[in-house]
């Protein structure tokens, strides 16, 4: 009798072994199963972020690229537009709407209006010693015309009280040159009416002026000669 609970107990001992071990190799094939497909996500993920990382690095360098160009063709224009300025005679000069000159302006505008710098000074301080109050109100009133929406440049600048000022310097002998100076304006118009400015130029005129001047004296010479004959 004892024998035989004996063998039975150590039969179903028997059977819980081989269903623990079928377990078991049942177990190891899922975790094999489980590595490998986590295995293959590893490396499909690690291909993706590889591939994504290229495509990254790739776009970095093109915009580093342009960036670089851009900077370059930057550059150039900056130098074009700065040998413009330092070499052409007219003054040229930007005016916002409240009337100051931009912080760019030609090289010439500094000896027209012997100005060690004028940029960023208001226009009316700029014309003060230049004009008389009448002139210098007739000019603010004139800007502030091209600044309305709707004018027509073309007839206004007819009436521009700046087309031609005699004006007065002192010199280093403790004289006074005498110059002729015209001023004409035109409104830049932006995509954005906050960036829009005037244009300002100024020509020294005086040659021509006292040319003129001479041609008129030799006309009135003629014709009084003419007259005597």
């Amino acid at each position: 009798s004892m024998k035989a609970t004996v063998d039975g107990m150590l039969a179903r001992k028997t059977q819980n072994l081989q269903r623990m071990s079928t377990g078991l190799a049942r177990l190891g094939v899922t975790l094999r199963t489980a590595v490998d497909a986590g295995g293959r996500s590893l490396r499909t993920l690690l291909l993706g972020g590889a591939a994504v990382a290229t495509l990254l690095l790739g776009l970095m360098l093109y915009y580093a690229w342009r960036s670089r160009q851009a900077a370059r063709a930057a550059a150039s224009a900056e130098r074009q537009v700065s040998n413009i300025l330092g070499t052409v005679r007219e003054g040229l000069f930007l005016i916002d709407r409240d009337l100051r000159l931009g912080a760019t302006c030609s090289d010439s505008l500094r000896e027209l209006l012997r100005l060690p710098s004028p940029a960023g000074l208001q226009l009316e301080k700029v014309l003060e010693p230049l004009v008389d109050g009448k002139t210098l109100a007739a000019a603010l009133k004139f800007l502030g015309l091209l600044w309305r929406d709707k004018v027509n440049e073309e007839l206004i600048e007819s009436v521009n009280p700046l087309s031609q000022i005699e004006v007065s310097f002192g010199n280093a002998h403790g004289g006074t040159d005498v110059r002729y100076l015209a001023f004409s304006f035109r409104r830049v118009r932006a995509a954005d009416a906050v960036g829009d400015y005037i244009l300002g130029v100024v020509s020294d005129v005086t040659d021509r002026v006292l040319l003129a001047r001479e041609l008129e004296h030799v006309k009135a010479a003629s014709d009084s000669q003419a007259t005597l004959q």
